[in-house]
C-alpha cells in the first residue's frame, strides 16, 4: 500500500503505531483547522486533502471538534500529491485549478473562503501555483514548520554542532520517484530503502 501523504499515514495508523512503540517519539500530521481557525475573518475555510484523510475517523473528530466556530469546505484532490510528486506541472496546475474551483469563491468578503488549509504534505509544493489562483488575499496554511518545531523539540540534540544529523529515506511505493522528488525539492542524493507494510 502507498499512503500518499504524512497526512494519510497518521489517519491511518498513528494510534496502532504508538500502541506497538511507546517509547518511540512519533510525531502525527493532521491538516492545520485550528490555526486557519486562528487566522480566518469570514469563518470559511477550504481544505484541500487525500479522500483518506478527509474520510478518516480522526479528521472526522477534528472537524466535530470545531462545529459552530467556522464552516469547512472539504475537497478531496484524487492524483494531486502523485502530479506534484512527479513534477508534473501541466497536471497539477490543472488539478488545483479544478479542485479550489470545487470548493467555492475565495477572498476576503462575507461568504468568501479566506484561508485554505494544505491538508497534505506534498500540497505545499504546490503553493505558488495555488497563489497564483487566488490571489495574495487568502492565507495559505500548511503544518510544515509546526512539525519542524514539534520534531526539533522531541528528538534530541546531537552532542555537538559538528555531529551531522542522519536521514534515511523509505517509501512502500516506487523509490526511484521518491529519490528523484528527494533530490529535486530537497537537495538529498540519499538511496531509497523500499519497504512493505
Amino acid at each position: 500500500m502507498k499512503w500518499p501523504s504524512g497526512n494519510t499515514a497518521t489517519a491511518a495508523a498513528i494510534s496502532t503505531l504508538r500502541q506497538a512503540h511507546p517509547l518511540l517519539p512519533i510525531i502525527g500530521l493532521e491538516p492545520a483547522l485550528k490555526p486557519a481557525l486562528a487566522l480566518s475573518k469570514t469563518r470559511r475555510i477550504g481544505v484541500m486533502a487525500t479522500r483518506g484523510t478527509l474520510g478518516s475517523a480522526k479528521f472526522g473528530t477534528l472537524v466535530a471538534s470545531l462545529a459552530g466556530q467556522a464552516e469547512f469546505m472539504c475537497q478531496p484532490c484524487d492524483g494531486l500529491a502523485d502530479a506534484i510528486e512527479r513534477q508534473d506541472t501541466t497536471k497539477t496546475i490543472a488539478l488545483c485549478a479544478y479542485y479550489t474551483g470545487a470548493i467555492g469563491q475565495f477572498g476576503i468578503n462575507e461568504g468568501e473562503i479566506d484561508t485554505l488549509v494544505l491538508g497534505c504534505t506534498h500540497y505545499p509544493f504546490a503553493s505558488d501555483t495555488l497563489r497564483h489562483l487566488l490571489g495574495s488575499s487568502v492565507q495559505l496554511i500548511d503544518t510544515g514548520e509546526a512539525v519542524a518545531r514539534q520534531t526539533r523539540r522531541l528528538l534530541p540534540s546531537p552532542s555537538s554542532a559538528d555531529t551531522p544529523g542522519a536521514c534515511r529515506l523509505l517509501s512502500t511505493g516506487d523509490t526511484s520517484t521518491l529519490r528523484h522528488a528527494a533530490h529535486h525539492w530537497l537537495g538529498l542524493d540519499e538511496q531509497v530503502t523500499s519497504v512493505s507494510i
